[in-house]
């Protein structure tokens, strides 16, 4: 599980303070809080704003509420949480085609095609192996409010404004 508040703005230049907490349902984050413990010491005790959990660090089954809290040199901060549940199955690798960030102009339609795939495990049952994947489309800013339906699941093609 990587966690990146890379993209956090407002320190005007300078340097942010980044702190990252857990709460974990059902116990055995011991590991995931260390984790983010020595994320959190880094540089100079400002913390680090990537954080890398390592799969085998999270508890089966667990459900984890991570917290983020950003702090510029004035000591305004902002909170961000997620909640992540580790499942006793593997999840499908999801990934969007091409650049990132994607920039386009009002006048050029926009397509982003998807892939995903089970990842490669010993462990994967036959069953598991051929299951059919389901895309659904969202976006999770509110800033866009145009359809996001499609006629192929894997290509969404945002029309141009006209």
């Amino acid at each position: 599980l990587k966690l990146d508040a890379g993209s956090t703005s407002g320190s005007g230049g300078r340097r942010m303070e980044f702190n990252y907490t857990v709460k974990c349902s059902g116990g055995g984050c011991a590991n995931v809080t260390k984790t983010l413990e020595e994320a959190n010491e880094a540089n100079g005790g400002y913390g680090s704003h990537t954080v890398t959990i390592p799969s085998s660090a999270m508890p089966l089954g667990a459900k984890m509420t991570f917290k983020l809290r950003a702090r510029n040199f004035l000591g305004e901060s902002s909170f961000k949480a997620l909640t992540v549940a580790k499942l006793g199955y593997p999840a499908p690798v999801v990934s969007i085609q091409g650049s990132n960030p994607r920039e386009t102009t009002y006048s050029d339609e926009l397509v982003l095609r998807a892939d995903a795939a089970l990842p490669e495990m010993a462990c994967v049952s036959d069953s598991l192996s051929d299951a059919k994947m389901t895309y659904v489309w969202s976006e999770v800013t509110g800033k866009y409010t145009g359809s996001l339906s499609t006629t192929n699941p894997r290509i969404l093609r945002i029309a141009s404004e006209e």
